[in-house]
């Protein structure tokens, strides 16, 4: 006898009792999250008895014949049974496989999942059923929340770690659970949330032991108040969880919705509002950011992260004074913040104050000795202050902390490019779009490397790239209309500066670039207006102060473009141009010899400069000296022998006509 004909009736009886139980097992597991460990368990046990029961239907023989004298054993059961019984033994293992595979899945839906609430009279104070009721109520406009009664306390004894368990089971976003306890005079409620979702940012645990009269449990104050606080905790929480999908108008509607929530401890919405904020940043709403963090600090003003994250809004937006006010507010209440130091470094490169910079993150790296962004912003200051070897130190530290990072080669790159060691700036460049090729920041050295190689449609292009993979990228915006000057292109350069005005109205680079394509086009007015703004912004500006000062000194504003010059030398007093410039000033309002004065440190300051020799050559003419005005022009010409305007002037010089020779300022 074969093993299927011995199991014969016994696997019908087996199969029958089970398949009952697992009816039953199922309804309550339906009625109840608790059942379904057991349910589990038996579905275990029960699937290879059903298993079994096809393969006997598929397999069972008789024999007939046997009284005729001449047996043959042949199948039982008519084909269309074994065809199903085979399409379920197949079919079986396979939906098991899938059935387990699914419920390992997360779901795309958020159970909020609540314990009774334990405490005397429940029928009289309903505590747990007001909480179900508001709930429900608060969550109804979204389809995708769930509220789910456990339908049964959880214990102080089984804690935070028992809540949690019960919760995974039951694939909840959270669980609320806790107690409450009553005398003749008070009322001692204990409240807790166990968020469930694994998040990068820390969620404020919801645990709370809280007392009030016992008046307020009879007029259900408590229970009020407990709903209103549970309810916006929800919504945080679930709210977070949008936000680290990158749902940002969801996330920003749920804080929204919590912080309608009306609760006795005003103070606890903080938290609602500091993510709504980083969900207005990561937006690119700047400005609701800032109303929200402020809102978040007035009403919990001792968090450092708080301060930190003000800071960096104001920082993206080129308002870097109030970005360092609220980081030093943040290291402050957090004295070993290295991220804080680190962001005031930064906010100190945005102004081009490196030295101070570099104190900054000098601090975050001590700090935090393996703070990757600290040694790459450190590496960037001292790479500005052509400081190259440090930089060159920091940057290669910054790529053994992270030899993979697209970063750290990126900045060593564009360190190249300072040196002009063009193919040393480019390999690094290429390596860095090899390990990251959407790194906007590569893009647009790259693109800088093709400007300064002269290679300006290759440049375009790149800048074209970086602006496609971040469109709020003003630097590349900027350095592609620098391109389009040179192209003469000067509609699609304006377009590009107007296009960083609007994303950072405060980046005083914008103005000043834009003013110079204005001059370039013969509007000095409009040139004027934003020459004053990038000062506005910018009050170390230097260049700015030049550039308006040649202005002012072709309006005939001498006192005015003199008073920039001098506001000039004060930010930048090695700069040769600056003293050319006030020696032409000087010349014009009749004082030669102090602007013979001027030429002679501007000369000193730079002995190679073409256009110094020339103007000291002017004022030597206006004081009578026509042969050191040719000697003048001949070092000038010694200097860069090609130069028209040298050649043109000895000649006027030697033919006496000095009245023709026109100078212009730099």
């Amino acid at each position: 006898m074969k093993w299927h004909e011995a199991v014969d009736t016994p696997i019908k009886v087996i199969a029958s009792l089970l398949g009952a139980i697992l009816t039953s097992l199922l309804i309550l597991q339906l009625l109840h999250t608790e059942w379904a460990w057991i349910s589990n368990i038996l579905l275990i046990s029960v699937i290879p008895f059903i298993w079994l029961l096809f393969i006997h239907l598929a397999l069972k023989k008789s024999t007939i014949g046997a009284n005729l004298g001449a047996s043959t054993v042949v199948l039982l059961y008519s084909p269309r049974i074994r065809r199903v019984a085979w399409v379920c033994i197949i079919a079986i293992p396979a939906f098991s496989a899938a059935w387990v595979y699914y419920k390992s899945l997360p779901t795309d839906r958020f159970i909020i999942a609540v314990a009774n609430f334990d405490g005397p009279d429940p029928q009289s104070y309903r505590v747990t059923e007001l909480l179900l009721a508001h709930l429900r109520q608060v969550t109804k406009e979204y389809p995708e929340m769930e509220v789910l009664p456990l339908n049964r306390s959880i214990t102080e004894q089984e804690g935070p770690y028992g809540a949690r368990e019960i919760g995974q089971k039951a694939k909840a976003t959270v669980v609320i659970w806790g107690w409450y306890g009553k005398t003749g005079e008070k009322v001692l409620l204990n409240s807790n949330l166990e968020f469930l979702s694994t998040i990068k940012h820390s969620f404020p645990m919801a645990r709370e032991i809280y007392t009030s009269p016992a008046s307020d449990l009879n007029t259900f104050r408590v229970q009020e108040d407990l709903s209103n606080r549970q309810a916006y905790l929800v919504l945080t929480a679930i709210g977070l969880v949008k936000l680290e999908a990158k749902d940002f108008a969801t996330s920003i509607k749920l804080f929204a919705h919590a912080l309608t929530q009306k609760t006795a401890m005003e103070a606890v919405k903080y938290s609602a509002y500091f993510f709504r904020a980083l969900a207005h940043r990561q937006d690119g709403e700047d400005n609701q950011s800032i109303a929200d963090y402020t809102e978040s600090i007035r009403l919990k003003g001792d968090v450092a992260e708080s301060y930190n994250n003000r800071g960096n809004v104001y920082q993206r937006k080129g308002e870097f004074e109030r970005a360092i006010l609220d980081y030093d507010q943040a290291i402050k209440l957090k004295g070993n913040y290295a991220e804080a130091f680190n962001n005031k470094g930064s906010a100190f490169l945005g102004m081009a104050k490196y030295q101070s910079a570099i104190g900054e993150l000098s601090e975050a790296v001590k700090l935090q000795p393996d703070y990757l962004d600290a040694y790459l912003n450190r590496g960037i200051a001292y790479a500005k202050q052509n400081q190259f070897e440090s930089a060159k130190d920091d940057f290669e530290h910054a790529i053994q902390l992270a030899p993979t990072d697209a970063r750290a080669y990126n900045s060593r790159g564009a360190m190249f490019l300072l040196q002009g060691d063009y193919k040393s700036a480019l390999t690094d460049l290429n390596h860095a779009l090899e390990l990251k090729p959407d790194l906007p920041e590569a893009h647009s050295n790259k693109g800088l490397y093709f400007a300064m190689t002269k290679n300006n449609e290759g440049a375009i292009k790149e800048y074209d790239r970086a602006i496609t993979l971040n469109p709020q990228f003003v630097d590349a915006y900027l350095c592609r209309g620098n391109v389009y000057t040179n192209l003469k292109r000067l509609d699609k350069a304006l377009d590009d500066y107007d296009r960083v005005i609007k994303l950072q109205p405060n980046y005083a680079d914008a103005y000043y670039n834009r003013a110079i394509l204005y001059k370039d086009n013969g509007q000095p007015d409009l040139a004027y207006a934003d020459y004053t703004i990038a000062i506005e912004k910018n009050p170390d500006y230097s260049k700015a102060y030049i550039n308006r000062g040649v202005i002012r000194m072709e309006r005939k504003d001498i006192v005015g473009s003199i008073d920039d010059y001098n506001k000039a030398m004060k930010l930048d007093p090695n700069n040769s141009m600056i003293y050319c410039n006030l020696c032409m000033a000087k010349l014009l309002s009749n004082e030669p010899d102090k602007a013979l004065a001027y030429c002679e440190i501007a000369i000193r300051l730079d002995p190679n400069n073409v256009v110094v020799h020339q103007t000291r050559s002017k004022v030597k003419m206006v004081k009578g000296d026509l042969s050191g005005a040719a000697e003048d022009i001949e070092k000038a010409l010694k200097i860069n022998p090609s130069n028209e305007d040298s050649k043109r002037i000895l000649d006027l010089i030697r033919r006496g006509q000095k009245e023709k020779i026109e100078f212009s300022v730099n």
